[in-house]
């Protein structure tokens, strides 16, 4: 099997036909639609099939996850941002954390110079992170994943829907009464981006968690 392509809108039209010249073209095709009812066919044919919303972060994560199986074991991934640590480092950890189904982390340095942050995290899985915030690069927000067997790039456009959401969760939480979320996933990422701060008043000394 080739290369991995994921599509979106298979259910017809431009994304079915798509989905099956890659298909053909011995392209490993991850097929995805709103409706996974509408993708049965695909999946006679070899996709393999997921249901996705675009505008829906938890999807976006959830088929990433689906399709990061397929990479082997991952050693090493990259976050890439035109931010900064102590005000954006946390949505970082977020998008990272959930990506990787909410790993602990181990150990984290900080080794930031003045508009140019860069965080190493190292989680009990043995996977390693690096977290890059530069405030003079063009705007953009990517993972980057590496895995024994491949390697992907991904490019998350609409970063600030992830934002909305995850106050969104907060509001229903004060409404129903009761945390939506467990803690202990918040606590992960809270605990990462603490020693991260205190790494940098350390001068860069490696933080055990």
């Amino acid at each position: 099997m080739g290369e991995v392509v994921l599509i979106t809108g298979c259910s017809s039209g431009i994304g079915k036909a798509l989905a099956l010249e890659f298909l053909n073209n011995n392209f490993k095709v991850v097929a995805t639609a709103r409706k996974k009812e509408d993708l049965l066919d695909l999946e006679e044919k070899g996709c393999q099939i997921e249901q996705l919303d675009v505008v829906n972060n938890d999807d976006q994560f959830r088929v990433v996850e689906q399709v990061l199986k397929i990479f082997g074991k991952i050693e090493l991934a990259t976050v890439v941002w035109k931010k900064d640590w102590i005000k954006y480092g946390v949505h970082m950890l977020e998008a990272l954390f959930a990506l990787f189904d909410d790993p602990k982390a181990v150990s984290v340095k900080n080794i930031s110079k003045s508009g140019k942050d860069i965080v190493f995290i190292e989680f009990e899985t043995g996977l390693l992170a690096t977290v890059h915030l530069f405030y003079d690069i063009v705007g953009t927000f990517q993972i980057s994943v590496f895995g024994s067997e491949k390697w992907r790039l991904i490019e998350i456009e609409n970063s600030y829907s992830m934002f909305r959401d995850n106050l969104n969760e907060f509001v229903k939480s004060l409404q129903q009464g009761k945390v939506r979320l467990e803690f202990k996933r918040t606590e992960n990422i809270i605990r990462a981006l603490i020693a991260g701060k205190d790494s940098l008043k350390n001068n860069g000394q490696t933080i055990k968690l």
